[in-house]
């Protein structure tokens, strides 16, 4: 038991192993649904792309987070984002590529600006259509620095590759 002013009590809560599991856990539910979401292609269709856009942003928002938490409280911070999903239909000459996991998760976690780019290319997936659209790039400007993009794909893939293998599976869990 603990005295603190003169009150009886305990401390209750996460110590960092703990906090860092249960960040580490959430984001990579949150890392899992943005690789889903950036590798899909959707019909041409403001309604659907509206409430796309809005359940995508809502999750990369989510992941940022928790996924900053998990660097934070393990003390990584040299994560390299390698990997881009659509690097070959969308040329990235005048991007302002964000390469840093750790600097990309700070943007987002502090953007005023947090815009997702969806490419229309031609369909491949329903040719009727004549083309679909596809989540590309984010764009973040926060209140530090210049506004920068980030592959959402890669970043989420980056987490899970990088970080995972820090924080392995419970005998027994799914």
């Amino acid at each position: 038991m603990t005295v603190i002013a003169d009150l009886p009590g305990r401390f209750r809560g996460m110590t960092k192993d703990v906090a860092a599991k249960v960040a580490h856990a959430t984001a990579f539910e949150h890392a899992v649904a943005i690789c889903a979401y950036a590798s899909s292609q959707y019909f041409p269709n403001e309604e659907i792309i509206d409430e796309v856009q809005k359940q995508f942003l809502d999750r990369v928002i989510a992941f940022a987070i928790n996924a900053r938490r998990t660097l934070e409280i393990t003390d990584i911070r040299q994560t390299t984002i390698d990997v881009a999903r659509w690097k070959s239909v969308v040329p990235i000459d005048d991007l302002n590529i964000e390469s840093n996991l750790w600097n990309a998760l700070n943007k987002i976690v502090h953007s005023r600006h947090l815009q997702v780019f969806i490419f229309e290319r031609p369909s491949t997936f329903v040719t009727q259509v004549g083309h679909e659209w596809i989540l590309t790039y984010l764009e973040i400007q926060s209140d530090r620095g210049d506004k920068v993009h980030v592959d959402p794909f890669g970043m989420a893939f980056t987490f899970i590759d990088d970080l995972t293998p820090h924080f392995p599976k419970e005998k027994g869990s799914h």
